[in-house]
Formats: C-alpha cells, structure tokens, sequence
C-alpha cells in the first residue's frame, strides 16, 4: 500500500507511525474534551495518556515478538521491521491498563471514571491506527479469489505483507476499522445513559473482544491456530470478554450496594 509517508535525507516517516500519533493525539483531544464535563483535571488525562502510550507500544510490541519468536530468534535483525508496523494491540491493552490502574491509584484519582472519560477515544484511536496497519500491509487478511470477494487487495513488495503475484487478500485492517467507528458511536450512545463508573470501559472491553476475536480475526492471515482451532489474540479476546463482563457485573453490583452511581 503506502508503507513510507516521506523521506528526508536518509531519514524516513513510517505511514503507520504517522497514523499512531494521529490516533493518540485524537483520543487525548477526546478525553480532554469529556473530562471537563466531570470535573477531572486535563493534566490528569495528559500524564495517564503519556503513562497509557508507554504501556501501549511496549506490551504491543512484546506480544507481538514472543507471538512470533521464531522468526525474530532465527534473524534479529528483523526486529527493525516493527519500528514501522506490528503490535499486539489486545497486549498493548493490558498492560496499558495496569499501568494507567497503577498509576491513577498512586495519585489518588478516580481510577474508573477517567477510564470511563478514556474509552470513547481509544476507539476511535484504534479506527484510525488501523488506517496505518491498511498502508503499511501489517496485519493483513487471508488470501481469497476478488472474483468472490470484490474489495480484496494486493499489497506492494515494500509492505510487511509483502507482495506475490495474484495474491489478493482480505482487507482485515479497513474491517476492524469500521467496526471500531461503530464501537466509537455505541460508546457515545452509552455514556449518556451510564450509570456507574467504569461501565462506558468495560463495554468497550467486552465490544472489542467481540470485534477482534469474534469478527475480524477469522478473516487474518497472519495468524496461525494454537488451541482449540482458535488463534492466540481469539484465545485473548476470550479471556478479555469473560474479564469485562465479570468486571461490568462486579462495579454494577458495587454502586447498588453502596447506592452509588454517576
């Protein structure tokens, strides 16, 4: 697709890291806006953001190798490849959230309701950061005949997907990112009607889940089967689905007990 966005000199933009930031900056611009309306200090949301980054990009990438650990032991080199593309997001996911959990309980702020504020922008975060998947080629689709599936794509030999002649896939990353806008929306939808904290994150949790591991995972590529005839980020999104309902179910039942709710 369009893996390089421009280069200067010898130094070159990454048309997937330029979408990152997009993504990132959106969602911050997001919460700032909805935080002002509950009363949460916009340089709480600056410093969980910089603190949620970190977590995304490291627990991305750390998945993203150990998933695929052969590749990466038999030639290191190949590491530099995910400077441009590449990432877990489900192991951007957690250890973004431990962290930011960590980080709100140690300056005393209301660790739900920032997460609650936060949702919405993640979403369409993602929406967005998937635009960069699409044009750097990484996490791509299964191979399948245009003749059936008319939107199917090529990549270019410059893409991770790398390019093999008649080879069109399935274009995994503009799937989630229209489902990831249709989450973005229901979460909208969601905030106005919320009842306690936490509710409006966790069902992005739970609507994710179902979005990856239940949707757009059948149709990757770049996955192979590990248990169950189910790829490991399905066998994550299933533990990731189990914990947000269990977690919606617990804080719901919390703010009746305690005759609480937002």
């Amino acid at each position: 697709m369009f893996p390089e966005f421009v280069t200067v000199g010898g130094f070159t933009v990454y048309s997937y890291g330029v979408m990152l930031a997009t993504a990132f900056f959106t969602a911050i611009m997001l919460a700032l806006r909805r935080a002002k309306s509950v009363g949460i200090e916009p340089q709480v949301i600056v410093d969980v953001s910089i603190v949620i980054l970190i977590g995304a990009v490291v627990g991305a990438k750390l998945f993203y190798v150990i998933g695929h650990w052969s590749r990466y032991a038999a030639d290191p080199g190949r590491l530099l490849e995910t400077l441009r593309a590449g990432g877990v997001f489900q192991g951007g996911l957690v250890v973004a959230v431990i962290l930011a959990v960590l980080y709100l309980g140690w300056k005393k702020q209301p660790i739900w309701l920032v997460a609650d504020v936060a949702a919405p922008g993640i979403a369409i975060g993602q929406a967005i950061g998937r635009v960069g998947c699409f044009a750097a080629g990484c996490c791509y689709g299964k191979p399948v005949d245009p003749a059936q599936v008319p939107w199917a794509v090529a990549f270019g030999p410059d893409s991770v997907a790398g390019a093999a002649p008649g080879v069109f896939r399935h274009p995994t990353q503009v799937y989630e990112s229209l489902l990831m806008v249709a989450v973005f929306v229901a979460l909208l939808v969601l905030w106005r009607y919320r009842r306690f904290d936490g509710q409006v994150f966790w069902w992005y949790v739970v609507l994710y889940s179902l979005v990856r591991g239940g949707v757009v995972e059948w149709f990757r590529g770049d996955h192979g089967t590990i248990w169950l005839g189910l790829t490991g980020q399905q066998l994550i999104s299933v533990a990731t689905f189990v914990v947000g309902l269990l977690m919606l179910l617990y804080l719901a039942r919390r703010a009746r007990a305690g005759g609480v709710e937002s």
